[in-house]
């Protein structure tokens, strides 16, 4: 396993205690819901079955799942992999202390909810009102710490008042939610950190998608935020393992690209 944190998924990362133990963590999550009658939302962060079929044909037709995935059909491994690989990275599940997490969309994903079960302070902004309504949900059947706050992450300025943070999770989110949101947390979210805290930043994103609206082709400068800087400090900078596991679709001739993830640190 490449040990800089900030580089393309693998496959192969699932054969490491470590990130096996935080898959577990996240599928544990999800049954639980499912235990409770609860949901959580799939991989593009919806709750229905409209966009099942574009999942099927994101995987693409050599796509292998995990043979012990829970819910291979709602989040493929590629997902698993973004959400295990910020757990193990951000050394979240170490923390014996609760940490106050701010979460910029992904309200009903079992990323959050996991968080939220490991016994941290969940703040999620999110816009899309049913998943707000369904992680309200969710969280008050299982009396975890999470406030919901329906809103666009380009309002971050205000959204959250005067609340400060330890950490930040974003999967898959930022880069899609648009220039003025992007802008708004590269300049605001250092002033929601708690300059006593962690001050840890986890992201993941498409890297190199044909789609030119979803491409992310150099991280550190794509995610260049006020006060912040990548973690650990490394000479690579960012980690492109060469490995293609997303297939588009729209038009298979573009083959395929990948997914990455990205920490960054508040500048003291």
């Amino acid at each position: 396993m490449h040990k800089n944190p900030n580089r393309t998924m693998s496959r192969e990362d699932f054969q490491f205690p470590a990130i096996r133990k935080a898959a577990d963590h996240v599928q544990e999550t999800m049954e639980l819901l499912h235990s409770e009658g609860l949901i959580y939302s799939h991989w593009c962060g919806q709750l229905d079955d409209k966009h099942r079929p574009s999942t099927v044909a994101n995987k693409g037709p050599n796509y292998e799942p995990l043979t012990w995935a829970y819910d291979d059909e709602s989040i493929p491994w590629f997902t698993l992999w973004e959400y295990s690989w910020l757990l193990h990275c951000s050394k979240i599940m170490r923390k014996k202390k609760p940490r106050k997490i701010l979460s910029l969309g992904g309200s009903s994903s079992s990323l959050e909810a996991t968080l939220a079960r490991l016994g941290h302070s969940v703040t999620v902004i999110e816009q899309r009102p049913y998943t707000v309504e369904n992680a309200r949900k969710n969280a008050a059947a299982l009396s975890w710490d999470m406030d919901v706050i329906q809103g666009d992450i380009a309002d971050i300025g205000t959204l959250v008042g005067d609340a400060k943070f330890d950490m930040v999770f974003s999967t898959s989110v930022l880069f899609l939610a648009g220039a003025i949101a992007q802008e708004a947390v590269a300049r605001h979210l250092w002033m929601k950190m708690d300059p006593s805290g962690d001050g840890l930043a986890c992201t993941t994103f498409d890297f190199l998608n044909p789609n030119p609206a979803r491409c992310v082709s150099d991280p550190i400068s794509h995610f260049k935020w006020d006060h912040f800087s990548p973690w650990p400090p490394a000479k690579e900078g960012f980690h492109d393992n060469g490995e293609r596991h997303h297939f588009y679709y729209p038009d298979p001739e573009k083959g395929y690209y990948t997914a990455g993830a990205l920490l960054q640190k508040l500048i003291p």
